[in-house]
């Protein structure tokens, strides 16, 4: 609620003399309703404009960003988390709470940190290692959230208001909203998880790869070596016979050996490497 002043006017006649001028002032009150959106959300940073989209999974010690925004654009308007705390129940009013953020606004976890003013502007930033406070396999955050005009900050260094129990005055609202549901890593996953490629166990685990692939390598050298010597030997058989001396200067079809337009030429360079397997064309018979 705004308060405005409003000046009256007055008009004097002089004519009949200078009378006696009271000048009044007249307050009046204004008043609006209309709807304001806040919303709760898990950040991947201090960031308010850095959501994580997805599961969210931490180690124990990993930090959890939350952040409370105000969604309609006011330059008169504030946004204060009174209060926060988490449980395992998704529900804010079932399970054990463990407070985080207690009346008036202020950290009573000293692994509470606000990295963006609370009751400052229309957003607000807390971290917290909550898998350190609760243990549990996930974890839920509920705030309270309040709205003032103009300016709420708590003065969380002074140690009465920061051991309040009540309510700043002024703020209004006073709804809780609840996080989506928060996953911890368990140890076994975590030890699991790959490892940099950089460590000496990735290293041996290359280096033993690269081993096997030439193994591998020099065995199928070897077999396509004993192929050749074989298919050689072969052909040198086989120029004994004299059609196969006439096939190995003519080929088939015509041409002067090799692949030619009539087909394959058996001589003792011909073996066909395809696919990683040696194919021996099997020779054609061919009369004049």
């Amino acid at each position: 609620m705004s308060r405005w002043i409003l000046d009256r006017d007055v008009a004097v006649d002089t004519r009949r003399g200078v009378p006696h001028v009271h000048h009044s002032q007249v307050e009046v009150e204004l008043s609006a309703s209309g709807v304001l959106v806040a919303s709760l959300l898990l950040l991947a940073s201090p960031d308010i404009a850095d959501p994580v989209r997805g599961a969210l999974r931490l180690r124990t010690a990993e930090s959890l960003f939350v952040g409370a925004r105000l969604h309609n654009d006011s330059a008169t308007l504030a946004l204060l988390l009174e209060s926060c705390w988490a449980s395992a129940s998704p529900e804010p009013r079932r399970g054990t709470p463990y407070p985080l953020i207690g009346p008036p606004g202020c950290p009573v976890e000293e692994s509470v940190a606000i990295h963006q003013g609370n009751g400052v502007n229309t957003s607000a930033v807390f971290s917290v290692k909550v898998f350190t406070i609760i243990d549990a396999d996930s974890v839920y955050i509920h705030c309270q959230l309040g709205i003032c005009a103009g300016f709420c900050a708590p003065d969380c260094d002074g140690v009465a208001e920061a051991q309040g129990s009540e309510p700043r005055s002024g703020v209004q609202g006073h709804r809780v909203l609840s996080s989506r549901r928060i996953e911890r890593v368990q140890s076994d996953e975590s030890d699991s998880m790959p490892e940099d490629d950089s460590s000496p166990a990735s290293s041996s685990n290359f280096l033993g790869l690269l081993a096997l692939g030439g193994g591998i390598a020099l065995v199928l050298c070897a077999v396509g070596a004993f192929l050749v010597t074989a298919w050689r030997a072969r052909a040198r058989g086989s120029e004994r016979d004299p059609q196969w001396r006439q096939l190995g200067r003519r080929g088939v079809g015509g041409g002067d050996g090799g692949w030619g337009s009539g087909g394959f030429y058996p001589g003792r360079d011909n073996p066909v490497f395809t696919a990683g397997t040696w194919r021996i064309p099997r020779p054609q018979i061919v009369t004049e």
